[in-house]
């Protein structure tokens, strides 16, 4: 086989190529960054909302949990379901009665 000589590239080609080659390689550069659904700036706007969701997952876990403790009393310990009945829903026991001394406002003017 006959092999051919190398030419080297004129200076102008080589300015070319260079040109070309850093074009391709913004392009690319641009295409990681900026890409649809797999680029850099959505996937940090993706980790972002997952760290945002994984803190209401957590806060509403406590929040299960502190509600589970509260059934669980309400069950449980009468004296503390004798005092929620009195104050949220103004119960009272047998033969008990309420008075009242507070003040009205237009009572004093």
């Amino acid at each position: 086989m006959k092999s051919r000589p190398k030419k080297s590239l004129s200076p102008l080609q080589r300015s070319r190529l260079l040109k070309i080659c850093l074009i391709l390689a913004c392009a690319a550069l641009l295409w990681i960054v900026f890409a649809p659904d797999m680029g850099l700036l959505s996937m940090k706007r993706e980790h972002d909302r997952l760290q945002a969701l994984q803190q209401k997952k957590a806060q509403l876990e406590q929040e299960n949990a502190a509600l589970r403790q509260e059934i669980e009393r309400i069950q449980n310990d009468i004296d503390y379901f004798e005092q929620l009945a009195r104050e949220k829903h103004g119960l009272l026991k047998k033969n008990e009665m309420i008075f009242d001394f507070s003040t009205d406002e237009a009572e004093q003017e």
